[in-house]
């Protein structure tokens, strides 16, 4: 007979997220038998189908950034919650959330990159050198309340450290951030 055989390959009956009693969400059903056969101490069992509720937690921060005037800049942070994470941004010294008045800032929120994940994005377009000071990311959920904070500094184009920034729009996601990466995946990944 000619062609090649084939590995069996095991398959979950049901890929519905599951919370177990270890206050975990697992994937499925399957990977939440998979870490109960490999912890000797604990005894796993599932709590009930769906992911566990969690408060927010900080997966990603703000971090602090130098802008040059005129150029622009992103903050940046993510959140893990369940249920799903609010996030707003607010600049010390301003009573409300951004943009406010703010024309040249624009706020942004989505979804992931994994499962319960909630991310948020502050860029402000052509920098000014008002914009400087002390931004918040504020998360919240029924559970509770995470934040963040990241200082703008703003220099004008003849500084002397104005060769130190780049000149392209500046954020807070590196490599490590990849969702491919698994050393991020926490309380509410699948890496169990």
């Amino acid at each position: 007979m000619g062609g090649h055989s084939q590995e069996p390959q095991c398959v979950c009956p049901t890929q519905e997220s599951v919370c177990a009693t270890d206050r975990r969400t697992y994937k499925n059903i399957c990977r939440l038998q998979e870490a109960a056969r490999t912890r000797r101490r604990v005894v796993l069992s599932l709590a009930h189908t769906g992911p566990c509720q969690q408060a927010p937690v900080l997966l990603s921060s703000p971090r602090d950034v130098v802008a040059v005037i005129g150029h622009s800049v992103i903050l940046g942070c993510e959140v893990s919650a369940q249920p799903m994470a609010e996030i707003e941004w607010r600049k010390e010294g301003v009573d409300r959330p951004l943009p406010g008045e703010h024309g040249h800032i624009v706020v942004q929120s989505r979804g992931g990159p994994q499962r319960h994940h909630m991310t948020g994005w502050l860029q402000i377009y052509q920098v000014k050198r008002g914009d400087a000071g002390l931004y918040t990311c504020r998360a919240w959920n029924m559970l509770g309340e995470v934040s963040g904070s990241a200082r703008l500094h703003v220099i004008s184009p003849d500084s002397p450290l104005r060769s130190e920034v780049n000149n392209h729009v500046v954020g807070v996601f590196d490599e490590s951030d990849d969702e491919d990466d698994p050393r991020r995946e926490g309380p509410s990944g699948s890496h169990e």
